[in-house]
């Protein structure tokens, strides 16, 4: 029979928690993004949102560099479009140059988060992987037909 051990049994309730958090997660942006479509595609709301943005003036350039800026994380996507959006909305140019200030800066904001914030994790990553580049190879197993 299998014992289980008190350490098991927390982490196996700890591991059931995030699973089912995860799931809420997912379904919640999975029915946000069903809302989102829906609303945008209705009555030509997406036309409206880009117009009120190009009228914005100076703070409509910011927005949409931000915008830019906040999709350089990883795992996130829809920056091709964004970028093709800002060529539409504010010329050849002008969509240029928002596109390239909004992805230096999120490309620096990745930079400094993962460098700074996430140094501990990456130390022990460095650690592992020379340990094992020092590390003699294995043996080869013989291979034999018989």
């Amino acid at each position: 029979m299998l014992k289980l051990d008190p350490k098991d049994a927390k982490n196996y309730k700890r591991v059931v928690i995030y699973a089912v958090m995860a799931g809420f997660g997912i379904i919640f942006v999975l029915l946000v993004a069903i809302a989102l479509v829906y609303w945008t595609t209705k009555d030509d709301n997406i036309q409206k949102i880009f117009e009120y943005i190009n009228n914005m003036g100076v703070w409509g350039y910011i927005l949409m560099g931000f915008i830019v800026m906040i999709l350089n994380y990883p795992l996130t996507f829809a920056y091709l479009p964004v970028c093709s959006l800002c060529g539409f909305m504010y010329g050849m140019g002008l969509g240029l140059v928002v596109v390239v200030a909004g992805t230096a800066a999120g490309m620096l904001e990745v930079f400094v988060l993962f460098r700074y914030l996430i140094r501990r994790k990456g130390a022990v990553v460095r650690a592992c992987s020379l340990r094992d580049a020092r590390a003699p190879p294995p043996p080869r197993p013989r291979c034999s037909l018989f």
